[in-house]
């Protein structure tokens, strides 16, 4: 079985969909973490709009640092991230994190992969970027010998839950949020 650090490794994927959407990754150098800041900014802004959990973070620019290093904690243990291109242009990228091993509650091979962030150019959501970010992830997987894929959706935003549910996932457990007061 692959190890899972080798998905570091692995050749650069190309894809095609609508147009040509190639796929650089996986890769690991916070050098090209700047790069995704825009997609960021417009999923959460997204989010801003659509979640029914409040309140967020309401700053574009607080948001991404936020984001930006968790991705750096994250780079340094077992993450890395794909950058979806189109017409050399940046229109989407999927961030995630191995959790290598057993799960304490799940039956899995391998371990998990943690499908951090999958984020598209507003501009182009439905019209493949996603799907073929997701391939890219489920080769990522296939290759270091992992069987299973979790992903978070933020409440509300019930186009991801449909594209997330159309891609195979089912819910496995549920998050709750509750602000204390002070």
């Amino acid at each position: 079985m692959p190890n899972p650090s080798d998905l570091h490794a692995s050749p650069h994927v190309a894809w095609e969909a609508i147009g040509v959407v190639t796929i650089a990754g996986p890769l690991t150098s916070e050098d090209g973490l700047d790069r995704l800041a825009p997609l960021w900014q417009s999923l959460h802004r997204h989010h801003l709009q659509v979640a029914s959990y409040a309140p967020l973070v309401d700053d574009l620019d607080h948001s991404w640092a936020r984001r930006r290093a968790w991705y750096e904690r994250m780079l340094g243990d077992g993450g890395s991230y794909l950058v979806a291109g189109e017409d050399g242009r940046d229109v989407g990228y999927a961030f995630l994190h191995v959790e290598s091993g057993l799960d304490d509650t799940f039956e899995v091979k391998g371990g998990v992969i943690h499908l951090v962030s999958l984020v598209v150019d507003p501009a182009l959501r439905s019209q493949g970027v996603g799907a073929v970010l997701m391939r890219a992830v489920e080769r990522i997987a296939t290759v270091a010998g992992i069987d299973t894929l979790k992903v978070a959706v933020m409440a509300g935003n019930d186009r991801a839950r449909s594209f997330y549910l159309r891609s195979g996932f089912a819910a496995g457990e549920e998050i709750l949020y509750r602000r204390l007061p002070g």
